[in-house]
């Protein structure tokens, strides 16, 4: 019979397939079981009648801009408000930061500041800027789970929007790694011009 650290007793677990009453089983934070009427020994065990469980929500689009913004929005305040919300993971953009997270060094700074304060999981995304072209695959390498870019002003002077040109070549590069682009596309001219 499996020990587990925790067996949140009766909720109402939503799946895929609806609603059941359900024990789950935690070990080592992680659910290690989702069955009706679990019997086994546990170190705590919570009892969630008349409660829904819901699977953890992911942000994909965060703005937490560390390091250097952190009294804008911070990775600590930032999750602790996603985590009061249901959300078990969050990807943080790359622009607000200071450095905007376009190189490796600027990705790893960002990434043990996160490590410290965040506190759920989290990924990073890189950005695609003009003069950081050879930097893609590095960054993919490190572990972003895409890139960011603008066609238009982003309102950051430190991440400039790219032209067409350097848009074609950083797809032409994200497509290597298997990454994604979100892509703010919106038209300086038609900007400028309202």
């Amino acid at each position: 019979m499996e020990h587990f650290d925790t067996i949140i007793k009766n909720g109402n677990v939503v799946l895929p397939t609806g609603v059941r009453k359900l024990d789950i089983g935690v070990t080592n934070g992680k659910f290690s079981a989702v069955e009706k009427d679990l019997q086994n020994k546990a170190d705590r065990v919570i009892h969630a009648d008349n409660h829904y469980i819901f699977p953890g929500a992911i942000d994909i689009h965060v703005h937490f801009n560390e390091p250097g913004h952190e009294d804008w929005e911070g990775f600590h305040t930032g999750s602790a408000m996603l985590g009061a919300g249901g959300c078990t993971t969050y990807f943080d953009m790359p622009l607000n930061g200071i450095p905007s997270t376009v190189t490796v060094d600027a990705l790893k700074q960002k990434a043990e500041i996160a490590e410290n304060k965040s506190l759920i999981d989290f990924g990073l995304w890189g950005g695609l800027v003009p003069g950081n072209l050879e930097e893609i695959h590095h960054l993919a390498q490190k572990g972003v789970i895409g890139f960011k870019a603008f066609l238009s002003p982003s309102g950051n002077e430190a991440f400039e929007h790219v032209d067409d040109a350097i848009l074609l070549k950083g797809m032409k590069r994200i497509a290597e790694t298997g990454k994604i682009l979100a892509l703010h596309s919106e038209s300086t001219a038609i900007i400028k011009f309202l």
